[in-house]
């Protein structure tokens, strides 16, 4: 997969735990509901920018990614090329998964 380039962006200095905690301050949930089936628009969205900031910056296969918040591997193919898409045609989007991976590093 050809990633957005985000300039600087590229450190794998942080865990997935701590992205987990991150993104779920972020999106004021937990990592229970994120695991769960839960649907709801916020919990979605955060465990979609996990799945893709997992994949991204650590590494794993599409299927232990989608294993490790209990989907399936074609929901974490199909949440990369979302994000991916949306990066590049909505800017307001793209800033704020900028400021999201800026602060990843950060702390």
């Amino acid at each position: 997969m050809n990633y957005v380039s985000i300039p600087g962006l590229e450190s794998k200095s942080f865990t997935i735990e701590q992205m987990e905690d991150w993104v779920c301050e972020d999106y004021d949930t937990n990592l229970k509901d994120l695991k769960s089936k839960k649907r709801h628009g916020n919990i979605k969205e955060a465990r979609q920018i996990l799945m893709y900031l997992t994949k991204r910056f650590k590494g794993l296969t599409h299927e232990k990614v989608s294993a490790r918040y209990n989907r399936d591997h074609s929901t974490c193919v199909y949440s990369s090329r979302l994000l991916e898409n949306y990066m590049e045609t909505n800017k307001s989007f793209n800033k704020y998964m900028t400021g999201l991976i800026t602060n990843f590093n950060l702390r």
